[in-house]
């Protein structure tokens, strides 16, 4: 029987390994859509702006997803790069 059978079966260790792997996962999808969003706004923003600064760059890589949610809604109406940032 493998050992993660037994270590799931385990009274203790066994919900102790599920809810490390529940946070894993939870962790790891948020990082996805993160890096998701992120990608895509950066392609949007070059499309209609031409090259994307390093400080543009820099300042999304520190956004939460929702943050670049509002970001992405802005990038609609902004004429310039410098307005995505206010």
């Amino acid at each position: 029987m493998p050992l993660l059978d037994d270590l799931r079966d385990h009274p203790v260790l066994g919900r102790e390994f599920q809810r490390g792997w529940e946070q894993g996962w939870e962790e790891g999808w948020e990082r996805g859509r993160r890096e998701g969003a992120r990608a895509l706004l950066l392609l949007q923003t070059e499309k209609r702006f031409g090259r994307v600064p390093a400080a543009l760059r820099e300042h999304l890589a520190n956004m939460s997803f929702c943050e670049l949610e509002d970001v992405a809604l802005r990038l609609l109406d902004a004429r310039s790069v410098e307005e995505l940032l206010n």
